[in-house]
């Protein structure tokens, strides 16, 4: 079932939730379209890209592929902009001052930013990643710090399958207790301002959390450490990627969930 029909089933539910939730919940107005672009660029990662673009689809999203030179070029036809990652280095020299602004000025003018996994990174204004001193600098859309992998979780390299405690029901609106999510590498994220929602929480590292949600400017931005847009025992996500995990549920609600509130298609 596609994340816009269970919308439809839980429209009470979410709304209370809303209200106490990520803070505003009125459309700015200020975004041209809801189209929906995934990075698949420079340091980014194909596989993730492949992956995000037909969980959005099943939902029903207008989604495109773009390159750091569709990034740097203009985010005006787009409402949303999903960020892949294997190398938050060689992303950020690939988007440079001029697609940094043009992300920003896409999240500040009422549009959204996801990021998956290792392209959570850059979101942050502080990173560290593989206790490398040098990483360019990052979009800065919160006050706070993203270091990782967090080798608790899977080595170096590596990726595993994790258990996650979902806490914002608003993406979550079937109430499952339990995700089994892919990890490869992504973030501890630790949100200093602007205010955040934790939306799950590492079972294994004492609630630290899986993903957050807040508002950045007029626009919305939801941070993931793993990497809901897979599904590891099912050809549908177009990729081979985490054939050798097994999950006992889709994941793609999550990411489908959190589209739509970034485009304000749920309140």
């Amino acid at each position: 079932m596609t994340a816009k029909l269970h919308t439809l089933c839980f429209t009470a539910v979410i709304s209370l939730l809303f209200a106490v939730g990520c803070g505003n919940n009125s459309h700015p107005n200020t975004t041209p379209s809801d189209r929906v672009a995934v990075y698949d660029g420079t340091g980014g990662w194909h596989d993730s890209a492949v992956a995000a673009k037909a969980a959005l689809e099943a939902d029903g999203q207008k989604v495109n592929l773009v390159d750091e030179a569709g990034i740097q070029d203009s985010l005006t036809v787009y409402g949303l902009l999903v960020m892949t990652g294997e190398d938050p280095r060689q992303i950020l020299a690939a988007l440079g001052s001029t697609g940094r602004f043009q992300i920003l000025s896409l999240v500040e003018r009422g549009g959204g930013f996801i990021g998956l996994g290792v392209g959570s990174y850059i979101a942050a204004d502080s990173i560290s990643w593989q206790n490398l001193p040098e990483l360019g600098t990052p979009l800065g859309l919160y006050n706070g710090l993203a270091f990782g992998p967090m080798v608790t979780l899977a080595p170096p390299g590596g990726h595993a399958m994790v258990s996650i405690t979902p806490s914002y029901d608003l993406f979550n609106p079937a109430l499952l207790t339990t995700l089994h999510v892919a990890y490869s590498g992504g973030p501890a994220l630790l949100v200093e301002y602007p205010p955040a929602t934790v939306i799950g929480f590492f079972d294994l590292l004492n609630q630290t959390p899986a993903g957050v949600a807040f508002n950045y400017g007029a626009g919305r931005v939801v941070l993931f450490a793993v990497n809901p847009e897979f599904e590891e025992n099912s050809s549908a996500d177009g990729t081979e990627w985490g054939s050798d995990m097994t999950d006992p549920e889709s994941d793609w609600f999550w990411l489908q969930y959190a589209a739509e509130w970034c485009l304000y298609q749920i309140q």
